[in-house]
């Protein structure tokens, strides 16, 4: 069963430093966040600078990673108790909502762990994402027009060549909404590509010994992908 997943691009509120944007999306909302009862899991992903990426990877400072059990659960997440009573109404106290986008999808699981080999020693084959509170990862969002790099047939040659710990491409799945005064308009993107490492090191040593891989992967149009890296922080 594919797993549904809920990604919230966040943009800060005018007048709020980056260190205060991020420190009130861990606290008190991502707080709160943790007691939504019909969420699967939960995982704030924020953005961190890297001179890999250009200019546009500031444009989103955080994303919202949920997941649901099925499309109702998440359909009915702005009517769930906890998200009505407190999250709705401390979202505009730290975000540009205006500015914020939404892509919901399925998961299509391209490498699922570390690559194995003779030389891999034992703390490196026991990671799983699961296991991991953080994570460093590249996030990418696709809007119309880039389905041929969302979809290439190399993807996972060029995600074992970063020795990328997990990559997944994420297509778009129905509702492709929850906000009612969005659901006549199209979507905001048509997919999404996640690539983990475990750490930040770890992310820097394999650009720089595959950059031809990382090239491959980075080099589009800002206006039809928009990459971040990111801490994934998970929270559930």
């Amino acid at each position: 069963m594919s797993t549904r997943k809920m990604f919230g691009l966040m943009v800060r509120k005018p007048g709020l430093t980056k260190q205060e944007f991020q420190d009130h999306y861990r606290h008190p909302h991502g707080t709160m966040g943790l007691l939504i009862t019909t969420m699967r899991s939960y995982v704030q992903s924020h953005q961190i600078d890297t001179e890999k990426l250009g200019e546009t990877q500031h444009v989103y400072e955080a994303i919202a990673e949920l997941t649901f059990e099925n499309a109702e659960d998440m359909a009915n997440v702005r009517e769930e108790h906890v998200m009505s009573r407190f999250h709705n109404f401390d979202e505009p106290k730290f975000l540009d909502m205006g500015k914020t986008r939404l892509f919901i999808g399925d998961e299509d699981v391209l490498i699922s762990g570390p690559v194995i080999s003779e030389q891999s020693e034992w703390p490196e084959t026991a990671w799983r994402l699961d296991n991991r509170p953080c994570s460093v990862k590249l996030l990418q969002f696709f809007r119309a027009g880039a389905e041929d790099e969302l979809t290439r047939s190399d993807n996972i040659e060029l995600g074992k060549q970063l020795n990328a710990h997990r990559m997944v491409i994420n297509h778009p799945a129905q509702p492709h909404t929850f906000i009612k005064s969005r659901i006549d308009r199209a979507p905001d993107f048509i997919g999404a590509r996640e690539i983990w490492w475990p750490t930040q090191t770890d992310f820097n040593k394999a650009v720089e010994a595959a950059p031809d891989a990382w090239n491959a992967l980075t080099r589009q149009p800002a206006d039809k992908v928009h990459s971040l890296l990111a801490n994934a922080e998970r929270f559930r």
